[in-house]
């Protein structure tokens, strides 16, 4: 391997790229509830968790009239939001 590819590795190994886990959650809740990197990073999952079961009460479901999400009528989130739902509830 090359210098380049072991810096790359070293870099991308680093903890500061990973985003938090807690493995008393299930999977499917972290994997629903966690942003992508470096998002991942502002907030612990205790936190990430709340945040997702306070915004559950409101986005899913058939109605969607008090969920707070700027794009809730938007086909995208309507085609993603009960598999994210279902992982909130795991």
């Amino acid at each position: 391997t090359s210098a380049r590819t072991n810096l790359y590795t070293a870099w991308t190994s680093c903890p500061f790229f990973e985003c938090p886990s807690d493995e008393s959650y299930p999977a499917s809740c972290t994997d629903s509830v966690i942003p992508p990197w470096p998002i991942c990073k502002f907030h612990s999952v205790e936190d990430w968790v709340a945040s997702a079961q306070d915004s559950a009460t409101r986005c899913c479901g058939d109605d969607l009239t008090d969920c707070k999400c700027p794009k809730k009528d938007d086909e995208k989130f309507l085609n993603k939001i009960g598999e994210w739902c279902q992982g909130v509830d795991s």
